[in-house]
């Protein structure tokens, strides 16, 4: 076990889908399942639960003993996921000395595979003039390229995040079929320091362009290691029909 901490943002006052990590799959809510794979990672316990919804934090604190998982509670007027894990890096008082390392993983990911969270801490411990790392994983389908909503992430060969875009790219010219498209996986690792200087900055020109707040940081000049994974259920719960999309899943292949 490393001395990595995982927070996990969880609000329930979602515009497409409130209260949707109180949402039950297979009789767990979504929110449970995430923590209890968090809790399967190498990163150190407890995990924490980062809201500002008391519903939220009774079932946490409902199904977990306070050494496996406890919750943070931060402002309602947190407008990012990484505003609210800064808030409660904050208020954890987590040592902004040395090189400590926060990792935020969506409350929205009931399939989450530990072992990608494991490979994400590898690469910053392997690469460690990192301030920031995430994971991305082989497109599957044209539609995906092709999909705005599927994010795309471009990666040098020393791992390093050169872009991420809505648009379907890399595009290829002479269809060589060189570079495997690929798409990112909204997990990330910080060195502490950096996520609170990264939520004090203002959005970026390409960040408010593409509306993705990791551009922050390349505009910020950050280099922002990248680890790939296979094997991704592309299942994330932002809707009623998602919900449903995984109902669906865990029944066909359970």
């Amino acid at each position: 076990m490393n001395d990595a901490k995982i927070i996990i943002p969880a609000r329930y006052a979602s515009s497409r889908f409130p209260g949707k990590p109180l949402a039950e799959l297979d009789g767990q809510t979504v929110i449970s399942r995430v923590v209890r794979a968090a809790l399967q990672t190498t990163a150190s316990r407890p995990v924490y639960v980062a809201t500002d919804d008391p519903r939220i934090a009774n079932e946490v604190e409902a199904r977990f003993a306070s050494s496996d998982a406890q919750v943070v509670m931060t402002s309602e007027n947190c407008h990012t996921g990484t505003d609210r894990l800064a808030e409660a890096i904050q208020t954890l008082g987590i040592p902004l000395d040395g090189r400590q390392i926060v990792v935020n993983v969506q409350g929205d990911e009931p399939f989450l595979d530990p072992a990608h969270i494991d490979a994400l801490l590898a690469l910053m411990a392997d690469q460690p003039d990192l301030q920031m790392g995430t994971l991305a994983t082989p497109l599957q389908s044209d539609e995906q390229f092709f999909d705005p909503n599927t994010v795309k992430a471009v990666v040098s060969q020393q791992q390093r995040a050169l872009y991420f875009s809505r648009a379907p790219i890399p595009y290829d010219r002479d269809n060589t079929a060189l570079v495997k498209p690929l798409r990112h996986l909204g997990i990330y690792a910080y060195e502490a320091n950096w996520l609170l200087k990264m939520a004090s900055l203002p959005p970026s020109p390409l960040e408010e362009s593409e509306k993705l707040e990791q551009l922050r940081a390349l505009d910020a000049g950050v280099a922002i290691g990248v680890a790939i994974v296979q094997d991704v259920v592309p299942i994330a719960i932002d809707t009623p029909d998602d919900l449903e999309r995984a109902r669906t899943y865990l029944r066909e292949n359970q």
